[in-house]
């Protein structure tokens, strides 16, 4: 990344002034998830990349090695996983219902377990409503009654407090996200043309979101709201939106690449489903930003320049997201309990105060015991 030697600048500078500040090393990640998260290079849409890929290509995170790396027969880690990162155990395809079926939570907290891996997210649930699938369809054109809604929903919910029941047993470092809505990607307006019917998906998806904050931040899990964070950059159902600036770059986020990759600024790539590559970097700094503020980590979060050198993109020489995606940026994704609001670092990448001052705790402890000492001098007197 460019920046990254400034960084690691400031992390030794960090370190020599603050001992206790976080090494600058790169932490262990697992996943449990869908295709957002299972390697683009796995797909014909491998031109691009998504978020976990980008971390561990960045050294921010450590993903495990590969099955060739690991040198596993036949390159591969066999179903449900196939060439990608040991600790990734992320399924294009997979619904919230089959991943738990094929006990894809269970294997990520062994992973967690037998690889010392520190830090987990759960993001999953987007397969359980994809474009033409069957509760997709019962939804779309009021097929399904409250009595089947609510099991759509109880189903999805369910599977998510199971899997974030097992990650959370192994004592890592653990974030859920919320389900995306798939709603004005270019692949579901194309056929589900009904902005009003597809609203009809987006409330169940609603409703299921509601009830992935409140399970999670009563347990203390900081959440990375993804519902919210693509409703911001793709618009609503009856108002889909067409440009975001990153880096004061245009991106075409209405629109999908092609197979050859020829349309890089496109928000899609070109099965018209999975974001592209700068709006997934964007998604890796929210991942990392709900770390930080959740668990008072420092990890570096990727600049609009690196976002766009990632997808191959040139930078327009200012930073504009921000000012796009609202003025408390990453913040407005992240659902924190008061322990975790209090606990984080009030920046991107910066330090909580507990880390950012060890000479004043230092301080406090030693003016605390001379406190005492002169306490016991004088009841002794």
């Amino acid at each position: 990344m460019a920046g990254t030697s400034f960084l690691r600048a400031l992390a030794i500078i960090a370190a020599v002034a603050a001992p206790v500040a976080a090494a600058d090393t790169p932490i262990k990640l697992g996943v449990f998830g869908d295709s957002i998260s299972d390697e683009y290079a796995e797909e014909a849409y491998g031109y691009a990349a998504n978020w976990f890929e980008q971390l561990d290509a960045a050294g921010v995170i450590d993903a495990g090695p590969t099955a060739v790396e690991a040198k596993q027969p036949g390159g591969t880690w066999g179903e449900p996983r196939r060439g990608g990162f040991q600790y990734n155990w992320a399924r294009a395809g997979a619904a919230t219902f089959d991943a738990i079926h094929a006990r894809m939570h269970s294997s990520l907290a062994d992973t967690i377990r037998d690889h010392g891996i520190t830090h987990a997210v759960i993001l999953i649930g987007a397969n359980n409503f994809a474009p033409g699938d069957e509760n997709y369809e019962r939804l779309y054109h009021g097929m399904a009654d409250e009595a089947a809604a609510g099991e759509m929903i109880d189903t999805a919910v369910g599977d998510i407090e199971a899997a974030l029941r097992a990650v959370r047993s192994t004592g890592a470092k653990v974030v859920v996200a919320t389900v995306p809505d798939y709603a004005v990607a270019p692949i579901t307006r194309h056929y589900f043309t009904d902005p009003q019917r597809r609203e009809n998906v987006t409330k169940v998806i609603r409703r299921i979101n509601e009830r992935i904050r409140e399970l999670a931040t009563g347990q203390g899990v900081p959440v990375v709201d993804l519902f919210r964070l693509t409703k911001t950059v793709f618009g609503e159902n009856d108002a889909p939106k067409s440009r975001l600036r990153l880096g004061d770059v245009a991106l075409q986020i209405d629109e999908m690449d092609t197979p050859d990759h020829a349309n890089p600024t496109a928000g899609f790539v070109h099965d018209g489903i999975h974001p592209h590559t700068a709006i997934q970097g964007a998604l890796a700094n929210v991942i990392l930003e709900a770390f930080n503020r959740g668990y008072g980590d420092d990890l570096p979060l990727f600049s609009e320049e690196e976002i766009l050198a990632r997808a191959g993109l040139s930078y327009g020489g200012r930073d504009t997201l921000m000012a796009e995606i609202g003025a408390s940026g990453y913040d407005d994704f992240l659902v924190l309990s008061e322990q975790h609001a209090s606990a984080g670092p009030s920046e991107p990448g910066g330090e909580s105060q507990s880390s950012s001052y060890p000479w004043l705790l230092g301080a406090g402890v030693v003016l605390a015991a001379l406190g005492l000492i002169i306490f016991r001098r004088r009841r002794q007197a």
